[in-house]
């Protein structure tokens, strides 16, 4: 029996990595900086679970959804959050 292994593509430190999209799921305490955070991207949607979007004042970048229950955004297709 042969074993074949593919070559792993590795981008080198010179090479230009094409970004099409960042989604980042961050979690901590609240107060902490997740939205302020969030809010540094260019086209930032943050997802508010635990209602501290509003402490981000003149830092809100982005567009909010203030989630109330999980089957709120359980579904979410990318057709959903397109512009």
């Amino acid at each position: 029996m042969r074993i074949r292994i593919m070559a792993l593509p590795i981008i080198t430190a010179d090479q230009t990595l094409l970004v099409q999209a960042i989604i980042v799921y961050l979690y901590a305490d609240p107060g902490l900086g997740k939205s302020s955070m969030g809010f540094t991207a260019e086209k930032a949607i943050s997802f508010d679970f635990d209602r501290g979007a509003h402490r981000t004042g003149e830092l809100r970048r982005g567009a909010v959804v203030q989630v109330q229950q999980w089957s709120d955004v359980a579904n979410l297709t990318p057709q959903d959050l397109a512009p």
